[in-house]
């Protein structure tokens, strides 16, 4: 996690169509909270680890948006940063079924996977360098049989 001093400079970042000074040295979640922005939702374990503070970031210098997470992303001079909406539904807190899951649980207790749009944001930023996209699109086709005899978690 990156920290400032009361030394930093500041520099300017947009969120939402709007610049605000922010110091430099700082993650995007601490900028947020640096402005007041109150953050709830879509933050996590502030470790990098749980991909709960996703955003699409994009520099002035490239046309171009990359994906980060929040509480990793060092903030920089003009850079325009989207937040990507958290899934508030509710999420399983235990393992699946010793039997074959099948599209109807899986949606059931990962809503989320029926929004992918294959852009491997999920996998591009997971710190633990898990393919999280090829794993979801696995598991939510009709190939469900095939993932679960190949899974590490059967």
């Amino acid at each position: 996690m990156f920290h400032s001093d009361s030394q930093s400079s500041l520099i300017r970042i947009e969120v939402d169509g709007a610049e605000y000074p922010v110091p430099e040295g700082i993650t995007v979640i601490q900028a947020m909270w640096h402005l007041g922005r109150p953050t709830i939702h879509g933050v996590g374990c502030l470790g990098g680890v749980c991909g709960a503070c996703p955003i699409t970031y994009r520099l002035p210098d490239q046309m171009s948006s990359k994906t980060g997470l929040a509480c990793q992303t060092a903030v920089r001079e003009g850079m325009a940063i989207t937040f990507i909406p958290s899934d508030s539904s509710k999420k399983a807190i235990a393992l699946l079924p010793k039997e074959a899951p099948t599209q109807k649980t899986l949606f059931q207790y990962y809503p989320e996977t029926r929004r992918c749009t294959a852009c491997r944001a999920c996998t591009s930023v997971c710190p633990q360098e898990i393919d999280v996209m090829g794993g979801c699109g696995r598991r939510s086709t009709e190939s469900l049989q095939a993932w679960r005899r190949s899974s590490p978690l059967a």
